[in-house]
């Protein structure tokens, strides 16, 4: 979470989902391309702006689990 410890949380600057599901895209146009190199057949590509999001939750949200519940101090 964004914001000093002692105020609000804040919004993230940049786009951030933007920015990851772009990088995803070309991960996945990337290695849809490298299969129909190989296997002749093309491939649908999809990706979701939502989904691109989770990994980037993930370090805060084991840091809440694995201390019983407590959030997490924010980093600035």
């Amino acid at each position: 979470v964004t914001g000093f410890p002692d105020g609000p949380p804040l919004k993230a600057g940049p786009a951030v989902a933007d920015f990851l599901s772009g990088t995803h895209l070309y991960a996945a146009v990337m290695t849809a391309l490298f299969e129909r190199e190989r296997t002749g057949k093309g491939r649908v590509v999809e990706v979701a702006m939502q989904e691109t999001i989770y990994p980037t939750l993930a370090s805060n949200l084991g840091m809440w689990h694995g201390s019983g519940g407590k959030l997490p101090p924010r980093t600035g």
